[in-house]
């Protein structure tokens, strides 16, 4: 039988009107997007999202980055929805990389700059929450950019440029 649509053969029909036939495994494979050697690091995109995610989980252990682990509560801030169009958190970027979502490394990076983004557009520049979104945004980018970055080098050289940009 052929389909309507293409003329290509169909191998098999659901069995009861309006269901429909499982994926085979090949045709599961075919659908599924392999990233480019240029698209990730040399280590490929498994590892490095794994990695990413390990730094993504010490980031949201600091305090200044707590307002930036879950969506913004829009109970409290209705407003919100309204002015922001494309809302991001940490936990949101974590779940994309656990889930494979990102085709692209600078789709990563994206995400993480609209934290800071969104921050600066709905509230105060001069704010706390603005520099906290500053220091968090630029964290989890050096943590992606440096590939071979220990975490503890990265967490202390950000603390001292956090302290020097405050006096």
């Amino acid at each position: 039988m052929h389909s309507v649509l293409d003329g290509e053969r169909v191998a098999e029909l659901p069995v009861t009107r309006g269901a429909s036939v499982p994926l085979r495994l090949a045709e599961l494979r075919t659908l599924r997007y392999e990233p480019k050697q240029r698209e990730w690091p040399t280590v490929g995109r498994d590892a490095e999202c794994d990695r990413i995610v390990a730094g993504l989980e010490q980031i949201m252990t600091l305090s200044i980055a707590e307002n930036f682990n879950v969506p913004v509560d829009l109970n409290a801030f209705p407003v919100y929805a309204m002015i922001i169009a494309y809302p991001v958190d940490l936990s949101l970027i974590k779940a994309r990389l656990e889930n494979r979502f990102y085709r692209r490394i600078a789709a990563v990076q994206y995400d993480v700059r609209r934290i800071e983004h969104n921050a600066r557009i709905f509230n105060d520049s001069r704010s706390a929450i603005v520099e906290y979104a500053r220091v968090v945004t630029e964290l989890c980018l050096q943590y992606i950019r440096y590939v071979l970055l220990q975490w503890v080098a990265l967490s202390f050289t950000l603390s001292v440029n956090y302290i020097l940009r405050e006096s």
